[in-house]
């Protein structure tokens, strides 16, 4: 079902419900309270997290600013989308006022903001002096609503941001680059916008580059990402529609843009969905493996060892067997050979499978100001080491895998399916910053969120005709069709036959009678 406009500049229905997706997204969201954070703040202890929730938002969306490109071959559009707070699918005790502590977003900004461009130990001094004057530190309690999509007004940001602070450090010469933090949150004033611009093919010029991504906000390859595979967002499409006649053997390629990054899918099984037949295309495991995929590594500015027995257990040593030089200590393979240093590789230590670094703010081309971990929900498919190491994380096959899409394999078009991850916070010791010197080194999942999708009652009755009924009444046709032209051949037959049975007999009696005639004359 290529993307294409009639001559009168309409939609045909296809097209209309690509740009008008007929669907609800249902974005489901279990928060993760800290409930010991006077002890992990003052006596270094382990996270202790509660899972809360759901809180439940409905997502709708419509594409604006459609423009046809290069003789129709390709789409320019922008994605305008909407989260609503919806009640009747959270908890019966989920409020959007309910407090949650969680990793402070904004003070980690500013820690972050240090890490990334030191800006000297007086300047260090002062930023630890005012974060302490203004009561911030690594754990905060924020409303639930206030972590997602409100955001919420911290004094540090409101000071980042305020024009005495840019007038006063444009006089020094701006020492410091400040983070681009409108507020605090994760999906802050994120709703009623649109994440970026998009140009895709229409397929036009060849239906399996239909709905295609050839750039996202004028770009086709992501900054952030150090392989240029991993950041080339062409050939990906935005998970609504891809190519019609999609068959098990084919891979599809999705791109979520609030997380900023690609995800494989593969065949996984066959299923009927809202009575129309389709295929499952389930999101690889290892999505968060950034081991098998380096270029997903978390660069770990920090240089903490959150997980110091990974890979290699307590007792490993490195020792200079006088054939070092020979070993590459920055591959996986080789982090426990006793000429490595395990995890520890040029300067920062490497983290474990199951987690990779999430890396600008959703939907935007805007560097994260702080540090984050993406990972499937409970870092499922990480090491237990992993798991271990925090209090009530516990990875659940079949509830906390990536996720599945169900893709009607004729049209190509998404009929269902579910979408899965979790945010972390590293939180860890520093004597630069007072109220950071005695937390232990932890991520700190923030939340966890699962995405399902509701489609309109309308799409799924117009699909289910073009997908089912309208191919089986063809099908029926067909088979009538031929029915009547057996009849019809059987019958012509049975016609035919008779009627020579019947002449037979009546040559043979007429040639007997003729001689009869003449002996009697």
């Amino acid at each position: 079902m290529n993307k294409e406009k009639k001559s009168d500049g309409q939609f045909p229905t296809g097209t209309f419900y690509w740009s008008k997706i007929p669907a609800t997204q249902i974005w489901t969201f279990h928060l993760f309270n800290v409930t010991n954070p006077d002890e992990v703040l003052y006596n270094g202890a382990t996270p202790a997290m509660l899972e809360i929730g759901p809180y439940t938002y409905a997502e709708t969306e419509f594409k604006d600013f459609i423009e046809f490109r290069n003789n129709d071959k390709e789409i320019y559009y922008m994605n305008n989308k909407t989260w609503v707070f919806d009640p009747t699918r959270s908890c019966d005790t989920c409020y959007q006022n309910d407090s949650v502590q969680f990793g402070n977003t904004a003070y980690m900004s500013t820690v972050f903001m240090q890490l990334y461009n030191p800006a000297g130990p007086v300047v260090g001094l002062g930023m630890d002096i005012l974060a302490m004057l203004l009561g911030e530190q690594p754990i905060r309690t924020v409303s639930a609503a206030g972590t997602l999509f409100d955001g919420y007004n911290d004094p540090l940001i409101t000071l980042i941001n305020s024009p005495l602070t840019k007038t006063l450090l444009a006089i020094l010469g701006n020492p410091i680059q400040l983070p681009q933090v409108p507020m605090g949150g994760f999906f802050p004033q994120y709703s009623h916008t649109c994440d970026g611009n998009y140009t895709i093919r229409t397929g036009k010029d060849n239906t399996d580059y239909t709905g295609q991504i050839t750039s996202w906000n004028g770009m086709t390859h992501l900054p952030w990402w150090k392989d240029q595979t991993i950041a080339d967002v062409r050939g990906s499409c935005d998970g609504t529609i891809q190519k019609p006649g999609i068959q098990k053997k084919d891979s599809v390629v999705q791109f979520q843009s609030f997380l900023c990054r690609k995800y494989n899918l593969h065949y996984h099984e066959s299923k009927t969905v809202n009575s129309i037949p389709t295929y499952g295309f389930k999101i690889e495991d290892d999505s968060y493996d950034a081991i098998k995929m380096p270029g997903y590594r978390y660069d770990n500015v920090e240089k903490v060892n959150y997980f110091p027995n990974w890979p290699c257990g307590p007792n490993h040593t490195r020792t200079d067997n006088g054939n070092c030089a020979q070993i590459d200590c920055n591959q996986y393979d080789n982090f426990c050979n006793a000429c490595c240093d395990g995890a520890h590789v040029n300067g920062t230590y490497v983290m474990p499978q199951g987690m990779v670094p999430a890396q600008c703010i959703p939907g935007q081309n805007i560097p994260l100001p702080f540090g984050a971990i993406l990972s499937a929900p409970h870092f499922y498919g990480a090491p237990e080491v992993v798991t271990d190491a925090m209090i009530g994380i516990r990875p659940i096959e079949g509830k906390h895998n990536p996720g599945t899409f169900y893709i009607n394999p004729t049209t190509g078009s998404t009929i269902g399916g579910t979408f899965r991850m979790m945010l972390s916070i590293p939180v860890f010791k520093s004597l630069s910053w007072t109220t950071m010197s005695n937390v232990p080194n932890a991520l700190l999942p923030a939340f966890a969120l699962e995405i399902g999708v509701v489609m309109k009652d309308y799409a799924v009755n117009y699909i289910y005709f073009n997908t089912v009924t309208l191919p089986n009444i063809i099908l029926g046709v067909g088979i009538g069709l031929t029915a009547v032209s057996l009849i019809a051949v059987l019958i012509w037959g049975f016609c035919y036959f008779r009627t020579k049975r019947n002449q037979k007999p009546f040559v043979l009696q007429q040639h007997r009678t003729e001689p009869t005639w003449s002996l009697a004359e």
